[in-house]
This record gives C-alpha cells, structure tokens and sequence, in this order.
C-alpha cells in the first residue's frame, strides 16, 4: 500500500517508475498531490493496470479511505491524519502520510508511515506493530489505568502469543485455559513481556 503523493509527474513518469519495482499488487491510496490519477482512472478500467501481463504485477487505485485486514488486525488507510477513525477505541491502527513527519506525535494507535519519517524505506506490518506497541507501553508508563484496561491489556497479550504460535485449539479454549493458569498464580504478571502488548 501506498499512501498517496507518490509523484508530481505525469502518469507517463508513474508507469516509469512503478516499473522498476518489486511488487505483486501495489495499492494506492490518493494524496494531495497525484494529478496523475485522473488520467489512470481514464485510461484504464476499474482503476487497475497490470503493468507486466506475465508477473501480474497489478496497480490498484483505492478510494481515499479504506479498511485493510492484515494478520486479522484492522487497520484504517488514509493520506491524511485523523483524530478518530473506525473502530479506534477498539484497537484498530490508523496509517497516514502528508504530513512528512510534522504532525504531533499522539499516544492513540495512528502512525505517519511516510517514507521521510522512516530513512526512506517502505514500513512492513510487523514495523508499525513495534510502532504501536511502544506507544502502548508509554503510554502505560504515563498514566493509570483502570481494572478492565489492565485486563484488556491482558488479553491482548494472550491473543498475540495465541497467534505467533498457530495452535490448533480455538483461541477461546487457549484463553480459558491461560487465564485459570495466570489467576492461580500471581507470579506470572511478573513473568509478562510488555514488549508484546498488541491484539
């Protein structure tokens, strides 16, 4: 995914560049300033190109907002900023660019994925999580929070190292089973990695 203003130029110098890439499917979400998008969107049908027939390299123009599901994790694409956004007090990740690393850095879970913000190379899922989990644990560190945050942050815990480990089990049975472990022994908040705080 990209998330807009991938150039000033013309269509012909996007084609051109998208050449030299290494993709599968490249995803690209409108920024302020991709007038070349009006003549993709004339030139080819339902906004989408293959540039190499043989590679199925695939270009896809998006609607300027959308929801993408990675790893069973939502997450809200968009160039610009939001202070809210779709299911945000559930946990969802907020991406954005525009803002070339100027916008004030926030404890809620949005991230300036800009490649100017980030040594210019392109942000994978498992970076922005690492992103998001620090500022979880920041924003820990700075203030108190309530018996059903903690435990929230508790099962996010068990949902992340439920999936690292692809058990067979659902993860309702491997929740239960943790929880009687965990609650039986006090011990075990000790032994807790905060660095693994993330649904």
């Amino acid at each position: 995914y990209h998330l807009g203003d991938f150039t000033l130029d013309r269509l012909s110098k996007f084609i051109e560049i998208v050449e030299q890439l290494n993709f599968k499917e490249l995803h690209i979400i409108p920024g302020s300033h991709d007038k070349w998008i009006k003549e993709f969107k004339q030139r080819y049908s339902n906004n989408i190109h293959f540039i190499d027939k043989e590679y199925k390299k695939i270009v896809r123009i998006e609607d300027p907002l959308i929801t993408v599901n990675i790893h069973k994790k939502l997450i809200i694409l968009c160039h610009y900023r939001m202070d809210t956004w779709d299911r945000s007090h559930y946990g969802t990740y907020h991406l954005f660019g525009h803002s070339h690393g100027k916008s004030s850095d926030r404890d809620n879970l949005s991230l300036d994925i800009g490649v100017d913000c980030h040594n210019f190379y392109p942000v994978s899922f498992e970076q922005v999580e690492e992103f998001m989990i620090n500022k979880k644990r920041k924003s820990m560190e700075n203030s108190k929070f309530s018996h059903k945050e903690a435990f929230d942050i508790l099962i996010e815990y068990f949902y992340r190292e439920y999936y690292q480990n692809e058990l067979e089990e659902s993860f309702e049975v491997y929740l239960s089973n943790k929880l009687v472990i965990f609650l039986s022994d006090a011990k075990e908040i000790a032994n807790l990695d905060s660095n693994k705080f993330v649904r």
